[in-house]
């Protein structure tokens, strides 16, 4: 019988609950999605006590919240370029693939942020298995 792979474990944080619900429903059985919320008085160490994460989407929906603040809150600045993160804001920005950011528009939908997701994934495993292939 074949052994079904673990599933893959994505950081969701975000500053609005509903955008973080709707998110949501890109789990599946071979996704594990962590929410987080941005909201002030947070325990980011509670976030950095979950352990390894294969992406992180930081969902933004308020102007004022910036990607890099919300990552120096969760505890995460480490991880930009090392761990895959989908960024989506209504703030536009250049994706940097070297770093591993993506920039999804605010106004998405659930069938483009699953394939973007998926997309995401399977680039990370590639690089994983590619770097690997060279030792």
């Amino acid at each position: 019988m074949l052994q079904q792979p673990d599933p893959k474990k994505v950081l969701l944080l975000s500053d609005n609950e509903s955008v973080a619900k709707l998110i949501s429903h890109i789990a599946t059985d071979d996704l594990n999605v962590v929410r987080f919320s941005l909201a002030p008085k947070k325990q980011p160490e509670k976030i950095a006590a979950t352990g390894h994460f294969d992406l992180i989407i930081l969902a933004l929906s308020q102007y004022a919240s910036e990607p890099i603040v919300a990552l120096a809150q969760a505890s995460l600045l480490k991880a930009v370029g090392q761990v895959p993160m989908l960024i989506i804001s209504d703030k536009s920005f250049q994706s940097d693939p070297t770093m591993l950011i993506t920039h999804m528009d605010l106004a998405f939908s659930i069938g483009h942020l699953n394939t973007q997701v998926r997309e995401m994934l399977h680039m990370s495993q590639s690089r994983i298995f590619h770097s690997g292939e060279s030792r």
